[in-house]
């Protein structure tokens, strides 16, 4: 059962509503020095709607020792009281992989009863990035009410933004009641997010199962919804929500919450794909996953093979890209695909630019046709790989046998 009666907050939700009409009249009441402690509760609140007793008990465990290792490490004059933080990061990580139950590792989960993981990749995130900076931060203030109101803040726990600690900070420190345009432009994008969130992506939440294909009487409609349907409903839907939890922040005075989107669907190439989808968790991933990769193998690799190195950082990173975003084998196979997108761009665009000089190369890509191509076999790349995400890899292949022959 759950620790309270309430059903559980989402985003659409009165009690997210709530709670966000009760940051805003924080953030402009006298009592605005307050938030900090305003937002810890909220949170609290809003985490507890979905929490039974196990969940809750496992959450406090898993929140305390990032802490704890930080706050040691800040205040160690040596090396050697950097320990904990290597410790805590890979316990954190074996902790998360074991309770999100990824496949093949359900055996190791010992407990009677589902443990709740709601937002808990989101809590991991801004955890690893705290730790891994805990040194370059020392500076900055970390009391443990603080910390909560950052790893837990209610209006990103769900689906982030993925913010940093020094943004965090910052943005603590304009609380109040921003400009009257301020106002305006937030209550403007707010609305926006609700409309495509709330009512434009709901009508593209039902796509049909990829086997329904080769079934009798299906036409090109049924391929459409199949194909579409669903990437649309995830752009919308995250999108939306993203709008809305920025718009709630700009009310409390709070600017510096990062953009998860900037116009996806219209990339030329995976590259620039992933420069524009999810930027908070890219962002994240290229700086603490794919840098450290990448200098690995420029400094312990020959010459010769660092091409092969840096291919397969860039697979492995991937790779994780796809086990964040899922528990199952279709989540792996995605991130494998998307790498290798990447590298085939990569490779074909040094190749182009080796056999047709950098200028000649600029002016191909720039030709409304080529431009025209690279979007349609970008889009339509992502949308089928996107089907890994709602349906299983063994159906995909049932119907594209079927299809070819």
């Amino acid at each position: 059962q759950m620790i309270t009666a309430i059903s559980p907050f989402s985003i659409d939700s009165l009690g997210f509503a709530a709670l966000a009409t009760g940051s805003v009249l924080v953030a402009w009441s006298p009592w605005l020095d307050r938030f900090v402690a305003w937002l810890v509760f909220s949170s609290l609140v809003f985490l507890a709607t979905w929490l039974d007793l196990q969940s809750a008990g496992f959450f406090v465990a898993f929140l305390v020792p990032p802490y704890f290792a930080v706050c040691w490490s800040r205040n160690s004059k040596s090396l050697s009281g950097h320990w904990p933080l290597a410790m805590i990061t890979v316990w954190q990580v074996a902790v998360f992989v074991t309770v999100k139950g990824y496949a093949g590792l359900e055996g190791l989960q010992f407990w009677n009863q589902p443990i709740v993981t709601v937002g808990l990749s989101y809590i991991l995130f801004r955890q690893l990035h705290l730790v891994i900076e805990a040194v370059s931060h020392g500076a900055l203030p970390l009391t443990f009410p603080r910390y909560i109101a950052y790893t837990l803040s209610f209006w990103t726990i769900l689906a982030g933004p993925i913010q940093r600690y020094p943004d965090f900070c910052k943005g603590m420190e304009t609380i109040g009641r921003p400009n009257l345009d301020v106002v305006l432009a937030a209550l403007h994008r707010g609305l926006n997010g609700a409309f495509k969130a709330f009512l434009i992506a709901p009508l593209f939440f039902q796509p049909k199962n990829v086997v329904s294909l080769i079934e009798p009487g299906v036409t090109w409609l049924d391929g459409a919804v199949v194909l579409y349907a669903f990437p649309v409903y995830l752009y919308l839907n995250f999108s939306g929500y993203t709008d809305l939890v920025i718009a709630v922040a700009e009310l409390c005075g709070m600017r510096t919450m990062p953009e998860n989107f900037n116009r996806p669907y219209l990339a030329r190439n995976i590259q620039d794909f992933w420069g524009r989808w999810h930027l908070s968790f890219c962002h994240w991933m290229r700086d603490y996953v794919f840098m450290p990769l990448n200098l690995a193998v420029h400094r312990n690799l020959p010459v010769s093979i660092q091409g092969l190195g840096l291919g397969l950082s860039v697979l492995g990173t991937f790779v994780l890209v796809g086990a964040w975003h899922g528990t199952t084998v279709e989540f792996l196979i995605f991130g494998v695909l998307h790498g290798a997108a990447v590298i085939v761009v990569s490779v074909t665009g040094e190749g182009l630019k080796r056999v047709l000089g950098r200028q000649r190369k600029k002016r191909i890509l720039s030709h409304p046709i080529w431009i025209a191509a690279a979007w349609a076999t970008t889009f339509h790349f992502v949308c089928f790989t996107i089907l890994l995400m709602n349906n299983e890899a063994t159906d995909i292949w049932l119907v594209i046998g079927t299809l070819a022959s």
